[in-house]
């Protein structure tokens, strides 16, 4: 009978330490499991095999400049001219220096225009109605008769005529002053005569020099 007890004791204390040896080796494997994963968890990404990193490589970014405006950067000197060729170019017609300058400009223009008794412009003068247009629009205050022009301005003789000066005439020899017109230089000035002879360029001929009365200067 003491056989036998002492040989249950023995089977009893051996799978006791049977049983302690297999709950330690298990919780090796466990610890070095947990140990596995730990170290997994915390290494970086690159370092996991069969995965790719999340975050873009810095070798790979785009430096270029965004697409914009396929137009080219200007430098300052093509700034420049375009500044420079944005401006409004010039009049290439001069203005007129002086009054008797723009009184002959302005008589040239009107070379066509109909007679008209009364008339006063700007398409349509009698004879006198055409040298008021003319001084009016260019500033001088002049009559509108010829009887009131001979007291107008400063007066000039035959030879003394510049452009612009106001040319006065009798009709008849010895006759009133009755005729005006604008001299424009070379012997020649500008008058608007009668229904047959319209405004236009004229020669100081020996008819008009036999009726010539003075010359005003009113520029």
């Amino acid at each position: 009978m003491k056989k036998i007890y002492a040989l249950l004791m023995v089977i009893v204390l051996s799978a006791i330490v049977t049983s302690i040896v297999v709950v330690t080796k298990d919780k090796k494997k466990t610890d070095t499991s947990s140990q596995d994963a730990s170290s997994a968890a915390s290494a970086p990404a690159e370092s996991v095999p069969g995965r790719e990193s999340s975050a873009p490589d810095e070798q790979s970014f785009d430096i270029s400049e965004p697409e914009g405006s396929s137009e080219p950067e200007t430098t300052s000197e093509e700034e420049s001219s375009e500044d420079e060729s944005s401006e409004p170019e010039e009049s290439s017609e001069e203005e007129p220096a002086t009054t008797a300058e723009a009184i002959v400009k302005l008589a040239y223009k009107l070379i066509g225009t109909e007679y008209k008794y009364g008339g006063e412009g700007p398409d349509k003068f009698d004879n006198s109605g055409f040298t008021y247009y003319v001084c009016r629009q260019c500033g001088v205050k002049a009559p509108r008769l010829v009887g009131g022009m001979m007291n107008f301005g400063t007066e000039v003789g035959r030879n003394e005529l510049q452009p612009g000066d106001i040319l006065i005439f009798r009709n008849e020899i010895d006759g009133p002053p009755a005729f005006m017109g604008i001299y424009v230089g070379d012997d020649q000035f500008i008058a608007c005569n009668n229904e047959t002879t319209p405004t236009k360029l004229q020669k100081i001929s020996n008819y008009w020099n036999a009726r010539f009365v003075c010359g005003r200067r009113v520029g």
